[in-house]
């Protein structure tokens, strides 16, 4: 996942996962991990990828505390 990391907010970009791993929960791992990562660091985190705007949208209940906005 490419991540840019600014005063109080972290970006998460492109987030990929080889087409041979696919379906196998590897991205939401990833997308939690960079989550846990900014809720200890005390960051909002921008969805800027594709994958991580649709987590983000489907649980917002997981999510929304830590959703920062442009």
């Amino acid at each position: 996942m490419l991540v840019i990391i600014t005063p109080g907010i972290l970006e998460a970009g492109h987030t990929g996962v080889d087409l041979s791993q696919r379906h196998n929960g590897y991205g939401k791992q990833l997308v939690d991990a960079v989550v846990a990562y900014a809720r200890e660091n005390g960051l909002k985190v921008i969805p800027d990828c594709g994958f991580v705007s649709i987590l983000f949208n489907k649980y917002p209940e997981r999510y929304g505390d830590i959703r920062g906005m442009r």
